[in-house]
């Protein structure tokens, strides 16, 4: 990008339209691949607009094209250079500035307009000729600092590839909107910097994915027409926000050395609530906790019951309808908020469309689709290649050793994911390359992450010392822990269920009910889940 102009999104070049009303301008000639410009040639027609009137007034027609509205500057236009025409202030046509030092070259023949015709914001063309996504690039100083104004602007979450930010109106906190802000990888670019960035086509795949998974429930909606892209720096009040967050979860802070070519893409979301990760070490925005009643506690049998089915009954709707993998969901992709119209009364029970009870107010939903599969149109599949460097074979930085085993157990599901669809070498499909493999459905991998999902949540569970509801609490413990074995990744040759929707049908629930309680006894709660 020239250093002398930068263009962004609603900036043009002194109203184009009006520009070229005194101008009678052919279609711009194909430019030779070998030359940066091509020029567009003005009409011959030199006469004033003085004479056109004066015709006008005698009867004359002058709405041919031999007649046209002339050209009104009185520079000699042929055998000038570009510095010429610049310097004279003759319209000149420009996606992005022309680099005159290299034009200055006599234009020979023919009288010409200089035009540019390299496109502005070609990179992201693709991105943003999409039908939900705004059709101009705008700046992320300009944005963020407009948005500034009246909002109060925080992150409340990160994703592998994303930032989550609520924006608050400041006159009322009540008023607020959800947005997922992910850098676009430059095509090509190599180096440690873009490895948590989106290629342009995985974007895309995103916000497709976005919109399709918007029609059902248990998935994040995504606002109509809440989708733009930006480029630039992120500016220092956003910088500001992303400190914050870092000191207030204990992270270290990060730098952000992005240029002012760095592309962004922005989607406005309903509010999903807070992502579990932030929930089991923070509670609610409101400071409260998941559990009032036990001091110290994290979940109660019931909360872990309830969030468990709310994600696997998500993903079973997904399978049904658009047979969807997410392939990436840790704890920072499933968000939970209390329901609004129900009563948090464990006593009582809700039912759920796979009729499965539930027993208190949360409500789970699923964000983050980046690395996902699934069936967008008829039989268009869109998914993401798995390419990117440093998502498998991770080992996890962290210090606490529960923290630890928690990011290890998250980063061996994707190796495990891996396995199960591209399969040994040996028994891989020779005549498919890996971005096909991963384009095949394969729901096992839904399974492979609702594993995951039980095996932090048992270990974050505590029973409620209620003499009533002990039977209530050991059954749905029991039942989760029996799921959570059948599960096991070392033993998938022998897993019951294949997807999702086998793990929510009922009759199968119903045998797993009974499996869990064939055993002989209860045993005690500690047997199964650590004590805390």
């Amino acid at each position: 990008m020239a250093k002398r102009a930068r263009v962004y999104g609603k900036q043009r070049i002194n109203d184009l339209s009006a520009g070229l009303r005194d101008l009678n301008i052919a279609s711009p000639a194909k430019a030779n691949p070998r030359d940066r410009h091509a020029f567009a040639e003005v009409s011959r027609n030199t006469r004033s607009r003085r004479q056109d009137e004066a015709d006008s007034e005698s009867g004359k027609d002058v709405s041919d094209k031999e007649n046209a509205t002339p050209v009104t500057h009185s520079t000699q236009l042929s055998g000038s250079t570009v510095k010429d025409l610049v310097a004279e202030n003759v319209l000149v046509y420009s996606a992005v500035p022309v680099d005159v030092e290299k034009l200055g070259k006599p234009l020979i023949g023919k009288r010409h307009l200089a035009c540019e015709v390299i496109k502005k914001h070609r990179a992201v063309r693709a991105l943003t000729s999409l039908d939900s996504v705004k059709n101009e690039v705008e700046s992320t100083v300009a944005w963020f600092k407009t948005q500034a104004e009246n909002l109060h602007i925080e992150k409340v979450a990160e994703g592998s590839y994303a930032s989550i930010l609520r924006m608050r109106l400041k006159t009322d906190p009540d008023e607020y909107s959800i947005w997922k802000m992910m850098p676009i990888k430059p095509k090509n670019a190599e180096g440690p910097m873009y490895i948590d960035q989106t290629i342009i086509e995985d974007a895309i795949a995103e916000v497709r994915t976005s919109s399709r998974m918007s029609e059902f429930p248990g998935f994040v909606e995504v606002r109509t027409k809440g989708v733009r892209v930006l480029q630039g720096i992120i500016p220092p009040v956003l910088q500001r926000v992303f400190a914050a967050w870092e000191e207030a979860n204990q992270l270290e802070a990060s730098s952000y050395e992005y240029s002012e070519d760095q592309y962004w893409l922005l989607v406005e979301m309903s509010d999903a609530g807070t992502d579990l990760e932030v929930l089991l070490k923070n509670g609610f925005p409101d400071g409260t906790r998941l559990n009032k009643r036990t001091a110290g506690a994290r979940l109660t049998p019931y909360q872990t019951w309830d969030i468990f089915w709310g994600v696997a009954e998500a993903l079973a709707a997904g399978e049904e309808h658009a047979e969807f993998e997410h392939r990436d969901l840790h704890l920072n992709n499933i968000c939970i908020k209390r329901k609004a119209s129900t009563s948090a009364d464990d006593s009582n029970t809700t039912q759920v469309p796979f009729n499965i009870n539930r027993y208190t107010d949360l409500e789970a939903t699923l964000i983050d689709y980046t690395l996902s599969r699934a069936v967008i149109e008829e039989d268009e599949v869109l998914a993401n290649s798995m390419q990117e460097p440093g998502l498998f074979n991770q080992e996890s930085k962290a210090k606490n050793k529960r923290e630890a085993e928690n990011d290890q157990h998250q980063y061996e599901t994707y190796d495990r994911m891996r396995e199960l669809v591209e399969g040994s070498s040996r028994d891989r499909p020779k005549h498919l390359d890996t971005a096909t493999l991963w384009k095949r459905y394969v729901p096992e991998t839904n399974l492979l992450w609702l594993h995951h999902l039980l095996f932090i949540l048992l270990r974050d569970t505590q029973k409620c010392r209620t003499v009533h509801m002990d039977y209530i609490q050991d059954k749905l413990v029991r039942t989760l822990v029996t799921i959570r074995d059948d599960l096991d990744p070392k033993k998938v040759d022998d897993w019951v269920y294949r997807s999702a929707k086998d793990l929510v049908n009922e009759e199968r629930a119903a045998e797993v009910e009974r499996r869990a309680f064939s055993r002989e006894g209860i045993g005690r709660y500690c047997d199964m889940i650590p004590r805390h």
